[in-house]
């Protein structure tokens, strides 16, 4: 998996560099083509999970009218969602209902929907930022070796080790979308009352295989699982997609729409937009007898990178732990550092921003010297480096530098 993700990475960069050199690629949007990297890796993960072994599907999928079917990652049918179709006609099925207080709630069937549980998230996650550092570290042209975590009890997600610096890595990469993989039926079923039902098919039920991309409405074809494949599955034809730099700047253009929207709209964002977004929240609807009902879509725990406020609070906590390893180090070479797949796209000047550029003072240490408790703030879309010696470790730019 490891290397299936890095040829990945490394097509998905050799086009930005093409689309750098033809000037479709600005050079204050390579954090955005970065983080889009990143989560078009983990759509690829994800879709692997929804296979098993022997290359059946894992779990049931939402038929859309009469000819397609589709694994949602939220309550809603990303297909209608991407079509401007009212949100009440976008919900799914089969939602769970609960009145407490007077308060009538409809809740998503969570292990139905296609992405994987809270733990594999923040796993999977780590494994695709690994990927991208692997070739961000071969840019810098250092001789620093990445490690998986470190510390006494896994204290640390990751290490990189340097001649000169030892970096303890926290790391929060949950995507910001992911894009559902689509089904054509092979023979059309009669469309369900409702437009939408859950339904179990085989492999061999189905034709043409997509990875969707609501934002623009673009479908990326993809194969068919086999037993030969399976266990990499589908990240070979994403490897085949990514050297091509026409779809790397659709797969870019669709990742930047939904962060800007979700940035600049938090909340209110277009309804074609929110609801293909993880920690895209809820809507409410009367029903014909009066009845009003909170629809719960996704829960906002869910937010992407390093915006979610309790993954900041962890994150600072984490960071501030490694940060008394510093006192004890006489080459003053120990670094902390907090990594996203995106900055507090909505939450950094109130949660960032007043804790970002402070330093800890160790009572015991005779010197009195402060250290940071941030070394650097890594998020792609936005980078913050207290240490600068750390940009040199973190050299995105070079990733994608058009040679002379």
């Amino acid at each position: 998996m490891d290397q299936a993700l890095d040829r990945v990475t490394q097509n998905f960069i050799s086009s930005l560099r093409l689309l750098r050199k033809e000037g479709k690629l600005a050079n204050d949007s390579t954090g955005n083509a970065l983080s889009a990297l990143v989560d078009f890796c983990i759509s690829g993960v994800y879709a692997n999970g929804l296979i098993t072994s022997e290359g059946r599907f894992a779990q049931r999928a939402v038929r859309c009218g009469s000819d397609r079917i589709v694994f949602p990652y939220t309550w809603m049918c990303p297909l209608c969602v991407s079509a401007h179709t009212i949100p009440i006609e976008c919900y799914l099925p089969s939602s769970k209902r609960e009145q407490k207080n007077g308060v009538i709630r409809d809740y998503p069937q969570v292990a139905w929907l296609a992405k994987p549980g809270g733990r594999a998230i923040g796993d999977q996650g780590i494994q695709v930022i690994k990927s991208l550092l692997r070739e961000v570290l071969r840019a810098s042209g250092d001789t620093a070796k990445l490690r998986d975590g470190g510390g006494a009890r896994g204290e640390f997600d990751l290490t990189i080790a340097t001649d000169t610096a030892l970096a303890f890595i926290e790391v929060k990469a949950k995507p910001l979308i992911s894009y559902p993989l689509v089904a054509e039926l092979s023979t059309n079923a009669p469309t369900p009352l409702n437009q939408h039902e859950w339904v179990s098919v085989s492999i061999g039920d189905v034709g043409q295989l997509s990875l969707f991309l609501g934002a623009v409405g673009e479908f990326l074809p993809i194969s068919h699982p086999t037993r030969k494949n399976v266990n990499t599955w589908p990240l070979d034809d994403l490897s085949t997609l990514a050297n091509d730099k026409d779809i790397v700047e659709t797969i870019v253009r669709n990742w930047v729409i939904q962060a800007k929207a979700y940035e600049e709209q938090w909340g209110t964002e277009p309804d074609h937009l929110r609801w293909h977004r993880f920690g895209c929240g809820n809507f409410h609807t009367t029903e014909t007898d009066g009845t009003r009902v909170e629809k719960r879509v996704a829960n906002t725990k869910e937010l992407p990178g390093l915006d979610r406020t309790d993954d900041i609070k962890k994150g600072a906590a984490q960071v501030l732990k490694y940060s008394r390893l510093k006192f004890q180090c006489k080459k003053g070479a120990l670094r902390a550092v907090l990594l996203g797949n995106t900055h507090a796209l909505t939450h950094h000047e109130d949660y960032v921003a007043p804790i970002l550029h402070l330093k800890v003072l160790n009572a015991e240490d005779e010197s009195c010297r402060a250290e940071w408790i941030f070394d650097a703030m890594v998020g792609l879309t936005r980078n913050h480096f207290n240490v600068p010696e750390l940009a040199d470790l973190f050299p995105f730019e070079q990733l994608i530098e058009v040679e002379p």
